[in-house]
């Protein structure tokens, strides 16, 4: 809190003060001692005196002048006639008093204390006053009959007083972190304040209401009447005033300040990432051109008759492959192993690891076929258990906790800004609680007024239509009930009855004292101006620390804080250089309305406070709705509401997600049934029954994932909700596909029946190795995945990976016992979904129950595949083309912006998201930063005094003096100015005798209570602080429990009470409090964290070093450290990259090992695999900054979720791949197109395709964008991967083909005998 105006004019009465009686002849007096008080403003006069100086012999004025006026006292005593002067004793006592209060402001700067004391000694007890004064007025009091001093003219040497201005302009307050300037130079403040405008207000009673006469202080010319003008030798600020004295500390004076260190944050180079890339671009596509070209020119001379046909073959890819229905044959063919032997020319003599990897495979094929035949023998029992399972592990869904806490989302419990919030909030009391309103002025125009001569235009936020209505909703306000039991009241004593106008309420009403009656008071100015309530905000806007401008509740309100739009771009800056860095509030637009209210870690505690919040927020809805004036526009929040807008969006998103899901079950109970050539094909043939079921195990298997975690008390997070059934449904939908494209494809051999276990056995022989891979690949994918230091990605690792074994296990148990029921289904003709009926008519002629070819495979066979790979000129464009969107994203991706912006999380027409929007636009406050003091230093050292103070002897390289460095590189350091230090207010409030009282047993008295007697703090002489550490501990807490007032500035109850942390008498932590700039943006929050860190880091590291070099090092380092209550949040933001790469690259790493031991250690199926993966990743990393989706836990949990699907896009294809009997590289692409590519194509893609296309519609942003966006992105990038380049890169780079092993007969090829049932389906009926 800052000091008072009646305060300021009593610092400033020495220099008005002065009057002459001029005699031509000899230098003389022009007062002598005080003949007249003024009763209104209680100010005392000066009695004129036009004679020589008199003696001085009173002790106590002696004392007085050896306190303050050393040089004069010098000058005096050395004269021949002794010490005399033109002041008594009884004005040597009131100079004492105002240099006393001048001193709790100046004293930090002895030099510019020094400066000041000398002209205030010299117009005071000068014995040549004459010679610079002359009197220009008087005024006659006719109760005593005396005549005192009006108005004088004084005249000053313009380098004395520039030196006195230069010396004491940069002097601090710390309480406010304004500087002195801000106090004693009137509306000009600080940032506008020079050495004329200084003096003009000092001695302008118009300006400055404190001072009792008018003194004209001229600065330019010398007295016309022949005398001389005032002037005297300087100090600066960086040299001591006297011979043991010392030189003003770093905070007050930037000449004696070390160069501080400037932060950084280290981030990706984009150009050389760039430079890569199109480096990459060359090395790749350049030689890949030149040597399809040579390729092309050798295949055209190997095709040619002579050639060697199998070489040409095999390297020219010549078109030697047999017609459509003999591939189709081969497709089929019962004894593939023998088909080998048509390709001998294509293989080389296996190794050991090939033939250890073909047993391998080999071994997995006859194992699922046994466990298939297995499932198909006892599907209802297989089911039954299935069902007792899931149900049995979902039951411990209830037991779920959900993690809505944002920081237990986003920060680990052990993560560096959790620990330090927790250390902050058990110390000091956790961060208040904040409700606010934003109101700004729609349609009213700017108008143009003419404040002290200078006529400016101000912003419609000073309109005073706008005003009334904003202080009108503020009464509404304060009225909602229990106001005064929440808020916080700085200057309320403990134990007292709470009172509504005690609560911080930060307005623009703040500045009037809540009052009308003031707002609306006009009155004129001895020049004849016309003083409104706008001359009363401009003052209050640039000095709001002026007693005039105190709130009701006792403190100054910033104006950063209560005014909004006036740092808009379009925006012009005031005229003039003088201005530079001033911020023009007078062109606000808006107005803010901030209550302030008390938080606690005990939730329970704030439950007042949040039934406040939630009148308040239920308050302005209606005001919005039905009471909120044309031309305002308004956006409110409070603490809850965020929890509150979220809650909200996804209960009206719930219905878009549930579309979501709708179509894409929908879509799959279509697809799964055969072509519907014919009425009976739809009805029986359909597989919708089979689909439902699909679906059904998937959710099951997502349930028994959740309760699993229920039970062991894992939390999930609202993301995880989201995005593991969309995961789940890609994946299982997808081994859905495959299982029953296998079980089609799948001939039932002589004597066999459909629904036989053998044949289904088979099918699940060959579809389980590519199902295994794909999953296992998957699920070590997420596992590891868990491994991230991220809750949100750790959580939905966790819960994905078991989620996708569990839907496996059910897919290969449950889904194949489903699959034999739904064979013999058909086989008996039963209708599907209704299978208590027959279908109506017999079935067709024709074997309904072979193999039949769809739609989607005909294309693929017939179109899609010839067009991809039988042209060799196709195939290198798509090489090329998806090496340069590789190149084009690699270089991309590291311009893509890192967070989360609030207004993506809340529904966009929501007040939330106006307010959000609002906040980025137009508000000009930045969040306080404290820095702090972890327990452990003795604060009555001098040496810890010094690395921690800012003052005179205090070190530059201390913490205060590194804090305020940083403010002046603030486009780096994010720190707006210098932070608020409890230890330089405490030396300052210890040197002024008045403000320390205490009881006749020695205990706290305000320093009002008159009764109470002075402490007399015992201080060094030098450093004027308390001289023993007896000392500082006793007096710290009447520090810390004295409110400031007129008489008492810097008394540290209002601005320090929590700051401090006693422990017995001692200091225990401490925080230094600061305000960080203006931050608008994600990268500006985690980059002001960044640097915040660096500078705490650089002044721990000062402490200690100075400590160690002192040889009183403490047994454990001293730790500083800064925090804010948004530092939890974005901590993650600070190595969110080293995270996506991390979580990223270990997935990789995970689907590499898997694929290579389950591809029977091929390594090269295994590396095309991940090459794959890799460019999906990197070309969506690309999307992501092209369509504007930044990075942060949510993307990243998206981007492990690709790695994961993509497995699905590329795994299945490869093993097609390597299991095929064609006899060149691109027919076994085109064969693993052909019959893997319609399976993932109608199973993933379209599937995950029809269900994203809704979530477009969501009324989230967050859905809009990290949903919609990023899942399109996954599928689109996936599908063209998978199913163009893939092929394609098969067929260049693809592994050769290993002899193959058959699995055990007895498993392969059982016998239909194996159920009796299954050859005669009605037998059971």
């Amino acid at each position: 809190m800052g000091p008072s105006a009646a305060r300021v004019g009593a610092l400033l009465a020495p220099l008005v003060l002065l009057a002459v009686v001029a005699r031509a002849e000899e230098p003389h007096c022009v007062w002598y001692g005080q003949c007249y008080e003024n009763m209104t403003t209680s100010f005392t006069h000066n009695c004129p005196y036009n004679g020589s100086a008199l003696p001085m012999t009173d002790p106590s004025g002696i004392a007085v002048l050896q306190k303050w006026c050393p040089d004069l006292l010098a000058e005096l005593q050395a004269q021949p006639g002794g010490l005399r002067t033109c002041c008594d004793h009884i004005q040597l006592w009131t100079m004492d008093s105002s240099l006393n209060i001048a001193a709790s402001f100046m004293n930090r700067c002895p030099s510019c204390m020094r400066n000041f004391a000398n002209i205030v000694c010299d117009q005071t007890c000068h014995p040549n006053q004459s010679e610079f004064m002359k009197v220009k007025d008087t005024t006659f009091n006719w109760k005593t009959n005396q005549t005192a001093v009006g108005r004088v003219d004084l005249h000053i040497k313009r380098a004395y007083a520039e030196g006195m201005y230069t010396s004491c302009k940069d002097v601090t307050f710390p309480a406010s972190g304004n500087k002195i300037m801000d106090i004693i130079c009137g509306t000009w403040g600080s940032w506008r304040c020079s050495t004329d405008r200084w003096f003009s207000y000092v001695g302008d009673p118009a300006q400055n209401e404190y001072a009792p006469f008018h003194v004209r202080y001229v600065l330019d010319q010398e007295p016309p009447w022949g005398g001389r003008s005032l002037s005297r030798k300087t100090t600066a600020c960086n040299a001591p005033p006297s011979e043991g004295s010392l030189a003003c500390g770093c905070l007050d004076c930037p000449a004696t300040c070390t160069t501080a260190e400037k932060s950084h944050v280290t981030s990706f180079s984009k150009e050389v990432v760039a430079i890569v890339a199109g480096v990459l671009f060359v090395m790749i596509a350049v030689p890949f051109v030149v040597w399809e070209y040579r390729r092309a020119s050798a295949g055209k001379a190997e095709c040619s008759p002579g050639g060697t046909p199998a070489v040409g073959q095999r390297l020219a890819a010549c078109d030697a492959s047999p017609p459509p229905h003999r591939r189709a044959d081969q497709d089929h063919d019962p004894d593939p192993v023998a088909s080998t032997s048509r390709r001998h020319d294509y293989l080389h003599q296996p190794g050991l690891v090939a033939r250890w990897g073909a047993r391998w495979e080999a071994a997995l094929e006859g194992a699922f076929a046994w466990w298939g035949a297995l499932c198909a023998k006892w599907p209802w029992l297989v089911l039954l258990g299935g069902v007792v399972a899931v149900a049995a592990l979902a039951s411990g869904v209830p037991h779920l906790e959900i993690t809505t806490d944002p920081v237990r989302l986003w920060a680990m419990a052990d993560s560096r800004a959790r620990l330090e919030r927790q250390y902050f909030d058990e110390t000091f009391g956790p961060f208040y609680r904040t409700a606010q309103v934003v109101l700004k002025a729609k349609d009213l125009p700017s108008f143009r007024y003419a404040p002290s001569k200078k006529e400016m235009e101000f912003g419609p936020a000073f309109n005073k239509t706008f005003l009334l209505e904003v202080k009108k909703l503020q009464n509404s306000l304060e009225d909602l009930a229990g106001l005064e039991e929440v808020c916080v009241a700085p200057i309320r004593e403990q134990g007292s009855v709470p009172m509504p106008d005690e609560c911080a309420v930060l307005s623009v009403w703040g500045y009037f004292q809540n009052s009308e009656d003031l707002f609306n008071a006009v009155e004129v100015d001895p020049r004849g101006y016309i003083i409104s309530y706008i001359d009363q905000l401009l003052s209050c806007a640039h000095n709001p620390v002026s007693v005039e401008c105190l709130a009701q509740w006792g403190g100054p309100v910033e104006p950063t804080a209560v005014f909004s739009g006036f740092l808009s771009d379009n925006a012009e800056p005031e005229d003039g250089a003088e201005n530079e860095g001033l911020h023009p509030f007078h062109r606000a637009t808006g107005v803010v309305i901030t209550f302030v209210l008390r938080n606690h870690a005990d939730p329970e505690k704030n439950a007042a406070a949040l039934d406040w919040e939630k009148r308040f927020l239920e308050f302005m809805d209606n005001w919005d709705a039905n009471e909120r004036p044309n031309f305002i526009e308004v956006s409110y929040t409070a603490e809850r509401a965020v929890e509150d807008a979220l809650a909200a969006g996804s209960r009206a998103d719930a219905p878009t997600v549930a579309v979501s899901y709708i179509v894409m079950v929908a879509y799959v109970a279509v697809a799964l049934g055969r072509p519907a050539r014919n009425m009976y094909n739809l009805l029986v043939g359909g597989g919708a029954t089979l689909g439902l079921g699909g679906v059904a195990l998937v959710l099951g298997a997502v349930a028994a994932a959740a309760g699993t975690f229920g039970y062991a008390d894992v939390a999930a997070t609202l993301v995880v909700l989201e995005v593991i059934p969309f995961l789940a449904l890609a994946v299982g939908v997808d081994n859905a596909f495959i299982l029953a494209a296998a079980v089609e494809r799948e001939r039932a051999r002589a004597g066999e029946a459909a629904a036989a276990p053998s044949r289904i056995g088979r099918a699940v022989g060959r579809a389980g190795p590519s199902l295994l891979l794909a999953s296992a690949s998957e699920c070590c994918c997420f596992l590891l995945g868990a491994l991230s230091t991220m809750p949100a990605v750790r959580a939905f690792a966790l819960f994905a990976g078991l989620a996708l074994a569990l839907a496996f296990v059910l897919q290969c148990s449950c889904f194949v016992a489903l699959l034999t029921l739904d064979a013999r289904r058909r086989a008996a003709r039963r209708l599907d979904l209704c299978c208590c009926f027959h279908a109506p008519k017999p079935a067709p002629p024709h074997d309904v129950h072979a193999p039949q070819e769809g739609l989607l495979r005909r294309l693929f066979r017939s179109a899609l595949a010839p067009a991809l790979l039988r042209r060799r000129r196709t195939r290198a464009v798509v090489v090329v083309a998806f090496v340069a969107l590789l190149c084009l994203s690699l270089a991309a991706a590291p311009r893509m912006r890192v967070g989360l912006d609030q207004e993506l999380a809340v529904p966009e027409r929501s007040s939330l998201a106006r307010y959000f929007r609002t906040l980025k636009e137009d508000l000009a406050v930045g969040p306080p930063v404290y820095f702090v003091v972890r327990n452990g230093p003795d604060y009555s050292d001098p040496l810890v005094q010094d690395l921690l103070c800012g003052g005179a002897r205090c070190r530059p390289d201390s913490l205060t003096a590194q804090i305020h460095s940083a403010s002046k590189n603030a486009e780096e350091s994010y720190i707006a100015r210098p932070a608020a230090s409890w230890l330089d207010d405490y030396f300052d409030w210890s040197a002024i005798s008045d403000c320390c009282r205490k009881g006749v047993n020695g205990t706290f008295c305000p320093h009002e209570t008159l009764s109470c007697k002075p402490c007399k703090i015992q201080l060094d002489p030098v450093v004027r602080r308390p001289i023993n550490i007896l000392i500082f501990e006793k007096y710290l807490p009447f520090f810390l429990r004295d409110n400031p007032s007129m008489q008492c500035a810097k008394a540290g109850h209002a601005a320090y009470a929590n700051a401090v942390v006693l422990k017995g008498s001692a200091v225990g932590a401490s925080y230094f409090m600061t305000f960080h700039t203006v931050l608008r943006t994600s990268e500006d929050y985690f980059h002001a964290l960044a640097a915040a860190r660096d500078l705490s880091a650089n002044i721990t590291r000062t402490i200690n070093n100075v400590l160690a070099a002192a040889g009183r090092a403490p047994e454990e380092p001293y730790e500083v450290f800064p925090y804010s209550v948004f530092y939890v949040f974005y901590e993650q933001y600070l190595t969110m990259w080293t995270d996506a790469i991390f979580s990223l690259g270990i997935s990789l790493m995970a689907v590499f090992i898997v694929s290579f031991v389950l591809l029977g250690f091929d390594v090269g199926s295994a590396l095309v695999i991940v090459i794959t993966i890799t460019m999906i990743i990197i070309d969506l990393l690309g999307m992501m900054y092209w369509w504007d989706i930044s990075l942060n836990a949510v993307s990243l949990v998206n981007l492990v979720m690709a790695v994961g699907i993509s497995v699905e896009f590329c795994s299945h294809t490869v093993h097609a791949f390597a299991k095929s009997s064609e006899t060149t590289r691109t027919r076994r692409a085109e064969d693993a197109l052909v019959n893997m590519g319609t399976s993932v194509f109608s199973g993933i893609t379209l599937t995950k395709f029809v269900g994203i296309i809704v979530l477009a519609f969501a009324q989230s942003r967050i859905f809009q964008v990290f949903y919609f966006r990023m899942y399109l992105g996954i599928v689109m990038f996936g599908a063209a991967h998978g199913l163009v380049f893939l092929p394609v890169f098969l067929s260049y780079v693809g592994p050769t083909p290993r002899p193959r092993t058959p699995a055990p007969k007895d498993i392969l090829m059982l016998p239909s005998s194996a159920d009796p049932s299954a050859a005669d389906p009605e037998a059971k009926e």
